[in-house]
């Protein structure tokens, strides 16, 4: 599965936020780690990005640096080629 637009890229890295929260909720409350099933299945399609240019992945040490937390304004326009990592989503007119 890979992540193909800069929307998905955004909601996966919110998601995943969540995910982190409830893994520290789940594991004070019932000592267990379940929910580390669903922060791996998060995290895998956000290791899929990739520029739609130069196929830089985001985790090339030419881009990682300039992702900082929950913002990704590197996949408006990547490091490496200068041009817009993953496309926009089109909006139906």
């Amino acid at each position: 599965m890979m992540v193909s637009s800069a929307k998905a890229a955004r909601l996966l890295v919110k998601i995943g936020a969540v995910v982190i929260v409830l893994m520290f909720v789940e594991y004070i409350a019932f000592r267990t780690f379940f929910s580390l099933i669903a922060f791996v299945l998060v995290a895998l399609p956000i290791f899929t990005i990739k520029c739609q240019n130069c196929r830089t992945p985001i985790y090339d040490q030419r881009i990682a640096p300039h992702v900082r937390g929950f913002d990704l304004r590197v996949l408006e326009r990547c490091p490496v080629c200068g041009e817009p990592m993953l496309r926009k989503e089109k909006r139906l007119s």
